[in-house]
């Protein structure tokens, strides 16, 4: 047996043992780096790869507050969660998203599933998600749309149960004068929520505890001020800086 076949199959030896914590993962590839350092092709690079599960690692840590496996995590929506692959990779853009994180742990829900199944060695739950025909990818695609729109109207009923409980509309307070000479949108919303929708500081702040996106907020707001005939259009920096401004 020749060294690259050698090496070939050592490596593929190693990919029989399922990988649950990212202390694993780091072991392994750190050990084929060492063996391999002559053998890393085009279409494989062991260092890139591990950067990217540190930083999806950085990221956990970063949205839950404190250091976070992200091996036994993507385990925990997997398997004990028992989330398909498209929403265990649909969870993790929805984080990524949420930190403003424009490089994603992974672009398709395809990569994931060879992530999950050809790096980690994970046995997967379903025989389809083995399959890759043009067939399953479109059937999987119909799902994931499925999916996202439906978490969209889960949030929007969030947000009208937080508005209907939180607002007192009082149109005849709003004096346009007023509101045309602030200088800045998030100054003019905050006139809107005290004068005009009658939301308290304190019931503001209990969005942050819905955890609903700053952007989808906007939106929401954005739609609501059109309805009233208000010119205001609300970016996600306009409500964070009310979450800072407008403070108990």
């Amino acid at each position: 047996m020749n060294s690259i076949n050698s090496l070939s199959h050592n490596y593929h030896h190693e990919e029989s043992f399922p990988i649950m914590t990212l202390e694993a993962f780091i072991l392994r590839q750190n050990e084929i780096q060492k063996r391999n350092d002559a053998w890393i092709t085009k279409w494989w690079n062991h260092n890139i790869l591990l950067k990217r599960v540190l930083k999806l690692a950085d990221i956990l840590e970063q949205y839950f507050g404190e250091k976070t496996d992200p091996i036994v995590y993507l385990k925990k929506l997997y398997f004990e969660e028992n989330l398909s692959i498209e929403s265990v990779f649909e969870k993790i853009k929805e984080i990524y998203i949420h930190l403003w994180e424009t490089q994603h742990f992974y672009r398709f829900a395809n990569s994931m599933q060879v992530f999950l199944r050809d790096i980690l060695g994970w046995k997967l739950k379903n025989p389809s998600e083995n399959k890759t025909t043009q067939i399953y990818k479109k059937r999987n695609q119909e799902k994931v749309v499925e999916s996202i729109r439906e978490r969209q109207n889960q949030r929007k009923v969030l947000f009208l149960s937080w508005y209907i409980k939180s607002s007192s509309l009082q149109s005849q307070n709003f004096d346009v004068l007023i509101f045309e000479n602030f200088s800045f949108k998030y100054e003019k919303f905050i006139y809107l929520l005290e004068n005009v929708f009658c939301i308290s500081k304190k019931d503001f702040q209990l969005l942050q505890e819905t955890k609903l996106w700053e952007k989808f907020i906007s939106d929401r707001f954005s739609e609501i001020c059109n309805e009233l005939n208000i010119d205001l259009t609300l970016s996600h920096k306009d409500i964070k800086r009310v979450f800072e401004k407008f403070t108990p």
